[in-house]
Formats: structure tokens, sequence, C-alpha cells
């Protein structure tokens, strides 16, 4: 079964980085370690869960947002926005390719990198939500394998279904309220403010 299948990383010439853009990509990943022993858990290759990776996608697509809109950062490129964030460059790619594919930036090689495909005013924070995670995905998973045989195992899938889902729309329906130049400008005057104090 294709979502069953495993991707093997070796440990010569893979970077951890590389490791947990597997998983970021959904990706089962079995690591082999340098002696050989196969780790399995996520947090033993970069030392954070996958919900835990899976949950900072959103905040690492709007930090890329965020400096792609300021002008005073420098050239956008994955190396540059890397540096920033924290983190490899492979993982940029892959969220700049997801922001991309939701027409929120425009990205070109060599230098310069992404700019935004409109204005910041434009774009809110449900946008960037929805381009992290389409529409099909729910935020909050379900056990569906309950005991059909159970009376309250049968029901409790569609019961926490409908009220996680109350609880996503409320969420959205937030995000829709902010926009990217709303973050921009709170970032500028907390940096102003730093710099006065």
């Amino acid at each position: 079964m294709a979502a069953r299948q495993t991707a093997w990383v070796r440990s010569a010439g893979a970077t951890t980085a590389q490791r947990a853009s597997e998983f970021i990509a959904g990706k089962p990943c079995r690591v082999h370690g340098p002696s050989g022993q196969t780790v399995r858990s996520l947090s033993n290759v970069t030392g954070r869960t996958f919900p835990d990776m899976i949950a900072t996608r959103f905040s690492v697509a709007l930090h890329i947002l965020l400096l792609v809109a300021d002008d005073s950062a420098g050239d956008s490129t994955s190396a540059r926005l890397a540096w920033s964030i924290g983190t490899n460059p492979v993982v940029v790619r892959r969220i700049a390719g997801q922001l991309s594919r939701a027409g929120l930036i425009s990205v070109q090689r060599g230098p310069g990198g992404a700019t935004l495909s409109r204005p910041a005013s434009q774009i809110t924070l449900r946008d960037v939500w929805r381009a992290i995670h389409p529409e099909k995905d729910s935020m909050i998973g379900v056990h569906s394998k309950t005991n059909g045989e159970c009376g309250v195992g049968r029901k409790i899938p569609d019961l926490l279904r409908r009220r996680f889902d109350q609880a996503e729309a409320a969420m959205l329906a937030d995000f829709a309220e902010t926009t990217l130049a709303e973050l921009a400008t709170g970032l500028q005057e907390d940096r102003q403010r730093a710099v006065a104090e």
C-alpha cells in the first residue's frame, strides 16, 4: 500500500533536517544510525515529535512571508530565510513551494529569491493556513476505527468530528480577519521599541 511505503534514509549524506523534511512531507522515514541500528522515532532524529513539526509549518510559513514582505531584510533566498528561521534551506524551499502554489509568493532562482504575489494587505492568515493545510485536511484528526459493536465507540467519531469542525471553523474565521500587513506593522513596532530600549 503506497501510504504505508517506507522511505529509507541512510545516515551517510543525509542531514537531520533532510530526514525531518521527509516527515514534513508526510513520508514515514526509517533512519539507520551510525552503528546500523534502526531509529524509528522522529524524536530520536530531531528531538521533536511529528505533531510538533506539523504544527510549526504555519508559523514558519508566516515567518517566510514576513521576511519576503520586509524590504530591509535583503534578498529572500532560501539560504537567507533559513538563516533567520533557524532551519535548513530544504525545509524553507518545501514550504515556499506550497506558498507559491497557493499564489501567495513568486519564486525565482538565483539573486532576489521570493516576492509577494499580491500586497500584504490582501493576504490573510487564513490564506496562509490553507496554503499549508489544504481544505481537505482537518486540523484535529479523529480515530475512526472504533468498535461498531460498542454503542459509545460507534458514535464517538462523528460526535468529535462535528465538534472539532466547529472549532476549526471559528479559528479560520478569526484568521480571516488578520492580514500579513497587520502582522508586519506589529513586527515593525516591536523592533522599533527594542531599539528605543
